[in-house]
């Protein structure tokens, strides 16, 4: 989702008055009525929370400021460090072999993490199951991602280190050569952790413990948007309802003349939430210039509901005025977005537990029949009974 005016009003009000938006009202009414769907909403946000974090981008983002910051504090004067830090002096580097240790600390970095990438990917190579997202999910559980940043972060400041190293003092270079065995002993460390949870992925059964996971989450996941989206619907219509708003049917035959109040929107958008206070003003404010006795209409909506283009919201009497001010002011009740940001790892996740189902009856394997036959129980225990 872009990040533009409206995203940004929606998240003060999350965060200030989280109720004045749809979302916030149904999130509400969940938690007071469905007390096991607040769990895997729980669950979800820790879930997503980790996705954002376990990704190529967000591991060098991190990894590339860790490093940074550490070189920073490399560069401080042997003055000021004594001055200021001495607690910190704890390794003494002679000034005429520190230039040559990071040096050999590079070529060191360069050897570990040039053999040790070489075996990882046999490795890979040996995992049963050898799909993409079998891969994804194994980089994910093993935080590869991390280890490859860690690894080309370290090498590249360590270059880098050993280019400039002769613009330093000695006392900065030794300091420098610290900072470069810190980064091979992290790399190290990465790599090694990395050995010993790759080693596990080469059980058949781990890997399908771990697709088993993802599937069961994404079905959790699946459900809880479904009722949130079905919840959302109805405390929009309960809401409308206390306007003295009648829902508009999408028959033809219910076809009235009206002046209609509509988004400026384009067709597929989808409408993520609805800020209640300013529509519920929209509408007051522009049914009191209807005919007495005049019942406005309302078009039924829930979030994360693809739209139509310009769709229209609210119908009012036929040649109702509508302010031109007010025309352009109405879509900032409105947080709308081209992407929907519920995940599709359920028909992702789905779709590999049939392909797995077809692998196990086409090879007549009984035990691997067996256990994605008690997958798909578990799915429709999740899924299908929590409707």
């Amino acid at each position: 989702m872009k990040l533009n005016l409206p995203h940004i009003l929606f998240r003060l009000c999350k965060i200030f008055s989280p109720k004045s938006t749809l979302a916030g009202n149904t999130w509400d009414r969940i938690k007071r009525r469905k007390s096991y769907l607040n769990e895997i909403r729980k669950e979800q946000r820790k879930s997503n929370s980790a996705q954002k974090l376990n990704n190529i981008p967000s591991a060098f983002f991190i990894v590339s400021l860790l490093a940074l910051i550490l070189f920073l504090n490399s560069l401080w004067s042997e003055q000021f460090i004594y001055a200021h830090l001495k607690w910190l002096v704890r390794i003494n580097i002679p000034a005429d072999g520190a230039y040559n240790l990071i040096g050999d600390i590079l070529a060191a970095s360069a050897t570990i993490i040039g053999l040790s990438f070489v075996v990882i990917g046999f490795l890979f190579q040996t995992v049963s199951n050898q799909t993409q997202q079998t891969y994804e999910d194994i980089f994910r559980a093993t935080r590869l991602y991390y280890v490859f940043a860690i690894s080309i972060v370290s090498v590249i400041m360590q270059v880098f280190v050993n280019i400039v190293k002769y613009t330093y003092a000695p006392y900065t270079a030794g300091n420098l050569a610290i900072f470069c065995a810190f980064l091979l002993i992290a790399t190290t460390i990465a790599i090694a952790n990395l050995f010993s949870l790759v080693l596990e992925f080469l059980n058949p059964e781990k890997v399908t413990q771990l697709t088993k996971k993802y599937l069961l989450n994404a079905a959790k996941f699946e459900l809880l948007n479904e009722r949130f989206m079905t919840e959302s619907r109805q405390v929009f219509n309960e809401m409308m309802s206390s306007l003295a708003f009648e829902k508009k049917g999408s028959s033809f035959w219910n076809y009235e003349p009206a002046t209609p109040l509509s988004l400026k929107n384009n067709a597929g958008d989808i409408l993520i939430d609805v800020f209640l206070p300013l529509y519920k003003w929209f509408a007051t404010r522009i049914g009191k210039r209807t005919a007495p006795g005049v019942v406005s209409k309302y078009a039924e909506i829930e979030c994360f509901q693809p739209l139509v283009e310009e769709k229209a919201m609210l119908f009012f009497e036929e040649n109702t005025i509508i302010k031109k001010w007010e025309i352009n002011m109405f879509p900032f009740s409105f947080l709308i977005s081209s992407e929907n940001p519920t995940s599709n790892d359920y028909d992702r996740e789905r779709k590999k537990l049939d392909n797995r189902l077809f692998r196990a009856a086409e090879k007549g394997d009984t035990e691997l029949l067996e256990q994605v036959l008690s997958d798909i129980d578990h799915l429709y225990d999740i899924y299908f009974k929590g409707q």
